[in-house]
């Protein structure tokens, strides 16, 4: 396993042990198949998936059945991730079950030696964290109107004790909102977004920068960020310096499967 990954694993545990300490629901659990963890954090909750599978070696069609059954009994979308890092058959097991691409989403590494981060004075560390919460996470409602439980998800982000909520205001609101998330030797880019009156003025641009800056003072090595494949926030990335390293898939078992 990259250890990009291995650092995405570490951060997907520690936030699963904040909404159990935070939020607990007597539907969370996890369990472990194919060498990668199945995680129902809630009802609706965007970060319930099944990671990893398949990086320990070959997927049989029982492990992917305990996946469908795990979280069938428990409501919501059933999930699943291939990587790079995934034995083939776990693409063709999920492929067979009838599951579906979703996303593709690239991850994006930097070398913070060679990159060029700067302090915003516009940007201060979040206070009003269910407001912070409530702004990056309404990036997972696509659109939609976000679920009334949406909170929870920035809650969750907020509670893990590796992460530095950080924002911009405008005019006393909330602009734009972003997160650093560190494990050992690398920084994490994650919960990035803006909010739609604010779009258009650099701010993820500016987050970016200045999360890298502070890296940088840290005297972190490495930057990691996910994103969807071709999306604004990727251009933000690439622009900043970061690479493309590998592509993930996200796939999902539509609700007759």
């Amino acid at each position: 396993m990259l250890n990009a990954e291995r650092v995405e694993q570490e951060a997907q545990r520690t936030r699963f042990e904040a909404i159990r300490r935070v939020f607990p629901h007597p539907s969370q659990a996890e369990i472990c198949v194919a060498g990668g963890f199945a995680r129902f954090f809630g009802p609706l909750s965007p970060l319930n998936t099944d990671g990893w599978m398949g990086t320990a070696g070959p997927v049989s069609a029982d492990d992917v059945e305990r996946v469908v059954a795990f979280f069938r009994e428990r409501g919501g979308p059933i999930r699943a991730i291939s990587t790079v890092s995934s034995h083939p058959s776990l693409a063709e097991r999920l492929d067979a079950r009838g599951f579906v691409r979703i996303e593709t989403q690239n991850v994006l590494l930097g070398d913070l030696r060679d990159m060029t981060g700067a302090l915003d004075p516009r940007v201060a560390r979040a206070t009003d964290l269910r407001a912070w919460g409530r702004a990056g996470a309404e990036v997972y409602a696509d659109g939609d109107a976000p679920p009334p439980d949406i909170d929870v998800t920035g809650d969750v982000v907020a509670s893990t004790s590796s992460v530095v909520p950080l924002e911009i205001r405008i005019d006393g609101s909330i602009a734009a909102v972003a997160a650093l998330d560190v494990c050992g030797d690398m920084g994490s880019l994650i919960f990035g977004n803006t909010l739609a009156w604010a779009r258009g003025r650099g701010l993820q641009s500016a987050l970016i920068r200045h999360r890298i800056a502070l890296l940088q003072d840290a005297g972190v090595a490495q930057v990691r960020a996910m994103t969807s494949a071709g999306s604004s926030s990727e251009r933000n990335a690439l622009r900043a310096g970061l690479k493309i390293a590998f592509a993930r898939t996200l796939w999902e078992l539509p609700l007759e499967g």
